[in-house]
């Protein structure tokens, strides 16, 4: 998600603010990556919504937060929901933000912090040291994570893995294993969790207690990086999951972008629904699915479009029949890789209000902060060898 993505900014005068402050009387403090922050609302879902990912990392210790995010809900005909934080405020009227607003509150969790840089990737750790799993989505991170943590690694994070930008320590990010239909449905499907549903995203929320070792309380240095890929051959079923039909959502749509959509991905138009609170909805024919993914990300970011939805697959037993490839890379391709798996939005930010544009300096800060790391690809195959493998690192 970012500024685009079924939020928009809204301006709002000192006295709407004030009513706002005023009316958020539920409230709760977290401590997320070392720093306190509260989250104010008019509404006590809110909170519940919250702490669905975030109650392990409850406080009840006083002091001022470094951060405060509000949120209020408005309700008959024309029911939105508002969110500031700092002074940027934004406001939605999408019905599954509505219903389940902790999505925009951990984006805005993510985008203003400062401290440490998030990177897509699930991440377990062993003797405290931390292994990072990174990829796409769809390529396995929350089925490895699972299984690695059944078989007695902890659990750090399921979707981003959280490194200080001071002393390059990975954080545990309070969100609790959140595990789509696939390999590890079957294991958690015994357990006591919460089923959940974003934008056609199914997933059960599973506390990691249940299934293993919680996260450590602090941050521990990073082992590995690993990133999970697709085989060039096409070997491996996941390679051709955006094959058929693909329903693919944006928000900020122009005609510069949609000519370039068809020709980037190689896809054909079937149907369009451009009817929802500027959500644009593309049923695509892809003829090329091992590039589609790779070439709507670029797409995207060169036309500024946000991507809101994607309906895909995740992983499934079938994909896992192939021998799956461990390969240390060098340090200068790992850190780029990385670089590329971090929160797209926390990063230009940071990359623009602290490092004047220059991407270079930000990426030697990076290199920095990580030295002494292992980095690896991992191509998908059968699932005992892929846990194996990283284990073998750990």
């Amino acid at each position: 998600m970012n500024d685009s993505e079924e939020l928009r900014r809204a301006e709002v005068t000192r006295a709407e603010r004030e009513r706002m402050e005023a009316a958020a009387r539920e409230r709760a403090d977290y401590v997320i990556c070392g720093r306190r922050l509260r989250v104010a609302s008019n509404s006590a879902r809110v909170i519940a919504d919250f702490d669905s990912m975030y109650a392990g990392f409850r406080s009840e210790e006083g002091g001022a937060p470094d951060t405060t995010l509000l949120c209020n809900l408005s309700h008959g005909p024309n029911r939105c929901a508002t969110f500031m934080a700092g002074d940027v405020t934004y406001r939605s009227m999408h019905p599954a933000i509505l219903d389940n607003t902790v999505t925009v509150l951990r984006y805005l969790t993510t985008v203003h912090t400062r401290t440490h840089y998030f990177v897509h990737a699930g991440c377990v750790s062993r003797g405290g040291r931390a292994v990072v799993i990174a990829g796409h989505s769809g390529l396995g991170k929350t089925t490895l994570t699972t299984f690695l943590v059944s078989r007695g690694m902890a659990f750090m994070s399921d979707e981003h893995a959280a490194i200080s930008r001071e002393t390059g320590m990975v954080w545990p990010v309070p969100y609790r294993l959140g595990v789509r239909p696939g390999p590890a449905a079957e294991l958690v499907e015994p357990l006591p969790g919460t089923p959940v549903e974003y934008g056609g995203d199914r997933k059960k929320l599973v506390d990691a207690a249940h299934v293993g070792t919680r996260a450590p309380q602090e941050g521990v240095p990073p082992r590995a990086f690993v990133f999970l890929t697709r085989r060039a051959d096409g070997g491996v079923s996941t390679a051709r999951k955006f094959g058929g039909l693909v329903r693919v959502a944006f928000t900020a749509m122009n005609c510069g972008f949609s000519r370039a959509l068809l020709e980037e991905t190689r896809s054909e138009l079937v149907a369009e629904d451009d009817g929802c609170e500027g959500v644009f909805v593309r049923l695509l024919r892809t003829r090329a699915p091992d590039l589609f993914l790779d070439s709507l990300r670029r797409v995207s970011a060169e036309h500024g479009v946000a991507v809101v939805e994607i309906r895909h697959e995740d992983l499934s037993e079938s994909d896992f029949g192939a021998e799956p490839q461990l390969v240390a890379i060098p340090p200068s391709m790992g850190i780029m890789e990385l670089v590329k798996k971090m929160h797209p939005a926390q990063l230009s930010e940071i990359v623009r209000t602290e490092f004047a544009g220059r991407m270079p300096l930000m990426i030697e800060e990076v290199a920095g902060i990580v030295k002494g790391a292992a980095f690896y690809r991992l191509t998908p195959g059968r699932l005992e060898r892929m846990v194996e493998g990283i284990e073998s690192i750990a």
